[in-house]
């Protein structure tokens, strides 16, 4: 015979062990991947935050500070696209994953650029990120992942795997974020223009735009991992159009439209 206190508990067990069934069997895979959300760098949109008085917020879970500071004014093409240079900041800049090889056991800067480390200024990249590491089961091996980074400084994960070879890539397209934000990133090759890079990517997002990533800037995979925050903070594809694909093209070009440049100088090819 057990008192009313022991009822309370089996049945609070009862319901506990129900919810971890449920979200067990409804969580993404990519789920199953993530990190310790209190390592996480960047700006994380599936996290809470507390709001201040000028504009910044604090991430609850990693105590990370996040605040955007508006670049000249907001444009508006039509009702769907508009577009505005925002200096983003994120003050947790120190990446504490995966540097676990034999080559390196340092806690490695991430999130540099021309603005001070922290601080992120662009219009979308897809992050490619190649890196020698302790995988499953204890081996070493080549782990690839890729994210999709908003002008927030926002990391969607895209796609990743662990694998002996350092080139490989999704087979089955498009490869769908992970995080439910329902971000599709589109077969590469697919409409690049002649002042694009070859293999140019697509990004569809919900609210309708098709983001073109034209502009690759490249880093060599490497096993020494003292070498990958250059690629973390710098590397990938960057946007170079943004399209409102619903209305129909003429002569094959969409005029709901924006086109972003970079400088062409050596060392400054991400800068806008």
């Amino acid at each position: 015979m057990f008192q009313g206190g022991d009822l309370v508990t089996k049945q609070s067990l009862r319901a506990v062990a129900r919810l971890a069934l449920i979200l067990s069997l409804t969580s993404p895979v990519g789920a199953l991947w993530a990190q310790n959300e209190n390592e996480t760098v960047g700006f994380q949109s599936n996290h809470m935050f507390q709001s201040g008085h000028f504009g910044e917020d604090i991430d609850v879970l990693n105590g990370g500070l996040h605040l955007t500071v508006p670049v000249g004014p907001k444009y508006q093409v039509n009702d769907r696209l508009g577009y505005q240079l925002t200096l983003s900041y994120n003050s947790k800049v120190w990446d504490y994953s995966d540097y676990r090889a034999s080559d390196t056991t340092s806690v490695k800067p991430y999130n540099e650029g021309p603005f001070g480390i922290g601080f992120t200024l662009n219009y979308g990249r897809l992050l490619q990120d190649v890196h020698w590491r302790v995988c499953t089961g204890g081996v070493e091996c080549w782990m690839m992942t890729w994210k999709w980074i908003t002008p927030d400084g926002n990391q969607h994960d895209v796609w990743f795997k662990e694998d002996p070879s350092s080139i490989v890539q999704p087979t089955d397209w498009p490869a769908i974020a992970t995080d439910l934000s329902y971000v599709k990133v589109n077969v590469p090759g697919v409409g690049c223009l002649a002042n694009e890079d070859p293999g140019c990517f697509t990004v569809n997002t919900p609210d309708g735009l098709t983001y073109t990533l034209g502009r690759h800037i490249t880093y060599p995979s490497t096993g020494d991992n003292r070498y990958r925050q250059d690629n973390l903070s710098f590397g990938g594809w960057y946007v170079t159009r943004i399209e409102d694909r619903s209305i129909p093209p003429v002569g094959g070009v969409y005029h709901m439209s924006v086109t972003i440049e970079y400088h062409t100088r050596v060392g400054f090819e991400h800068v806008v």
